[in-house]
């Protein structure tokens, strides 16, 4: 999901860089979407083959709008990085380590990432009433022979509010941020679970191929086809979709 976006994040820039001439890199995103962005992504340092952010030769790449730095290192490597994603207020990202199966969280302006624990983070999502901001993970990996990761159960617990001294944040994650496990009825693959904006709605594969809605508040799922890295929009309008088979078709569904 997060590589096809970043596809057509480049091809919208570079489209609209090249029909406005001079237009810089920053000019171009603004439009596209219409205020200050931040991107993060993965940069392979070898052959450019790890499509799936397996191997120890990967570095996390950051950009911002309106910082005047341009594209820049946030994480250096060589080293194993998967699934970089912002926090919704746009000032974190959190992403996982494949080889040391941990999950870590670094400040947009920070050095060096701070250890989650362990696990393999799969959303960060905020609730609209607490402001909570809350991570999405899995523990335990499933050697099933499958290419797409699967895992055991999903969890979820409060990610340490921001700003604030980490030393202290992370007394208040252990004090008043219990994990909790929000589904192990079937195993889990990683890509791509995401939320609604109010948190009802769920895109699902449990496991690959099977794709589906998970209703939150209920605990249903409801399988919607066969196929790979869903996505859920992003508001509330419940549109979600399913990558095929081929990966040359998006099936559109609404929950």
């Amino acid at each position: 999901m997060h590589r096809f976006h970043l596809l057509i994040l480049a091809l919208s820039l570079s489209a609209l860089t090249a029909s406005r001439g001079a237009t810089s890199p920053q000019q171009a995103l603004r439009e596209l979407t219409g205020g200050r962005t931040r991107v993060v992504w993965i940069q392979d340092l070898g052959d450019g083959s790890d499509y799936l952010a397996q191997r120890n030769q990967l570095r996390l790449m950051a950009f911002d709008t309106d910082d005047r730095q341009g594209e820049r290192v946030l994480v250096e490597g060589p080293r194993n990085i998967a699934k970089p994603m912002l926090t919704p207020d746009g000032n974190r990202v959190v992403f996982s380590d494949r080889q040391r199966r941990e999950m870590f969280m670094i400040g947009w302006n920070e050095s060096e990432p701070r250890s989650l624990g362990p696990g393999f983070a799969l959303h960060v999502w905020q609730d609209p009433e607490t402001s909570v901001n809350w991570l999405y993970y899995t523990k335990k990996p499933v050697d099933d022979g499958k290419v797409l990761q699967t895992h055991e159960a999903i969890y979820r617990r409060g990610l340490p509010p921001y700003p604030r001294s980490w030393k202290t944040a992370l007394q208040r994650l252990r004090g008043a941020f219990h994990e909790e496990r929000i589904w192990s009825q079937t195993h889990v693959s990683e890509d791509n679970f995401q939320l609604s904006a109010n948190g009802r709605y769920a895109s699902t594969v449990f496991p690959w191929p099977e794709a589906g809605i998970l209703e939150m508040e209920t605990g249903d799922w409801h399988r919607f086809g066969r196929g790979c890295w869903v996505s859920i929009a992003p508001d509330n309008s419940g549109y979600f979709w399913i990558f095929d088979g081929p990966h040359r078709n998006l099936i559109m569904h609404q929950a």
